[in-house]
């Protein structure tokens, strides 16, 4: 049903937020099971940092580096092990992703 106001179907899934969980496959598949027809990769930040929306973003940024700081993200001259932990949680989870999108019919 799309509202006259808005060009979006309410009740439309999307692919923000969070999942709770350690497991990239088994959320993957989670997404796949009840998402067929928007199947996207999932954050799972309960994995520790790196895991979450910024940690995943930074590791995009072409030459750009950063650490976990106590008042958070930071950019700094070279990569250290808070960017390799991030990069490592994105490689983890497209694999899953890869995995599970081989035999995506969509």
């Amino acid at each position: 049903m799309v509202s006259a106001r808005s060009a979006v179907p309410t009740g439309v899934a999307t692919g923000i937020g969070s999942l709770p969980g350690l497991d990239p496959a088994e959320a993957v598949s989670l997404v796949f099971g009840e998402l067929p027809d928007f199947p996207h990769l999932p954050e799972l930040p309960n994995r520790g940092p790196g895991a979450d929306l910024i940690g995943r973003s930074a590791t995009l940024l072409v030459d750009l580096a950063v650490d976990l700081q106590p008042s958070g993200w930071r950019m700094v001259p070279a990569p250290g092990r808070d960017h390799r932990r991030a990069r490592d949680f994105l490689a983890r989870d497209l694999d899953a992703l890869q995995a599970y999108a081989g035999a995506y019919e969509g």
